[in-house]
């Protein structure tokens, strides 16, 4: 421009005589813009191409959430070992319907029964191994059993003691989980009442520590205090020591827990005291359920 050219010539292409104005820059310019584009959506379209039937499956699972919390719905879910649903009205999902009613058939018949035989003999088994890994603690009968039992049984939303980190904490329980089966075809199923510990595999508890006054818990400690959020633990049945009685808990304005101070006094400072031996017991009860059927009895620490 400057040196009194009008025109420009692209080039790239090979004996090309075709001379354009210079604002075909700004054209090309605009153009490469354009192809960019087209590839960004050819890439994002085939993406989605591939996923549809993901997004298909996510779309029905969000339809059937919206149908069972609209304020109208006559839709009810009850999620457990046999994933029930009951509803009103006859209104849709006949095929849960359906399978939660073979599934209701096929716990009442014998081998259901014989099944059952079988873990409370299993459970009794592992309570007799906890009998033997703690009968050098104070109140080791008591650990033995948890304080579970058919009077007494665990219930979601109990309290009880559990050793995590090398720490006697207060848990509450979320949810609990029973092995189904024996030798090597063995399930977890979720339960929400349990007899005995030792029918119990995983449970699922919401934990505090023990603050410096005594019966109070924190339930913001570490690992979390940082995020502000209370700590959750996915534990083995093991690790719970002791079930607390019904109406010693109760929660502070700040979430804390407070805990009847008898109970802090007779059983949580004793175990306290004994916090090592107890840690070496759990890693002896290991040791003795896997000395049985390691693979069988699918439990650790």
């Amino acid at each position: 421009m400057l040196d009194g050219k009008l025109s420009i010539r692209d080039v790239t292409q090979k004996n090309s005589n075709t001379y354009y104005p210079f604002n075909v820059l700004t054209f090309w310019t605009y153009l490469a813009g354009a192809v960019h584009a087209r590839q960004q959506w050819s890439s994002a379209y085939a993406w989605l191409k591939r996923h549809s039937e993901h997004h298909q499956l996510a779309r029905k699972i969000c339809d059937l959430i919206d149908e069972i919390d609209a304020p109208d719905s006559t839709v009810q879910t009850n999620a457990g070992v046999l994933r029930r649903l009951r509803y009103s009205k006859g209104t849709g999902l006949v095929n849960y319907l359906a399978e939660a009613e073979a599934e209701a058939k096929e716990q009442n018949n014998g081998n259901a029964r014989n099944a059952k035989i079988v873990a409370d003999g299993a459970g009794a088994l592992v309570v007799k191994k906890r009998q033997q890994a703690f009968k050098m603690l104070p109140m080791s009968d008591m650990l033995a059993t948890a304080k579970i039992s058919m009077f007494s049984p665990l219930r979601n939303d109990a309290f009880g003691i559990v050793a995590i980190d090398q720490q006697l904490m207060i848990a509450q329980v979320i949810t609990m989980y029973v092995k189904i089966g024996s030798g090597k075809v063995i399930r977890h199923g979720w339960t929400d009442k349990a007899t005995s510990v030792g029918s119990l595999s995983y449970i699922v508890v919401q934990l505090w520590e023990q603050s410096r006054q005594r019966t109070q818990f924190k339930n913001l400690h570490a690992p979390t205090t940082k995020l502000g959020v209370p700590r959750f633990a996915h534990l083995s049945a093991n690790n719970f020591l002791y079930t607390l009685p019904a109406g010693f808990t109760s929660r502070t304005d700040r979430g804390a827990l407070q805990v009847n101070a008898t109970f802090i006094t007779d059983v949580f400072d004793k175990l306290q005291v004994s916090r090592t031996p107890i840690m070496h017991s759990l890693e002896d009860l290991r040791k003795i359920l896997a000395s049985k059927d390691a693979g069988e009895l699918e439990i650790t620490l």
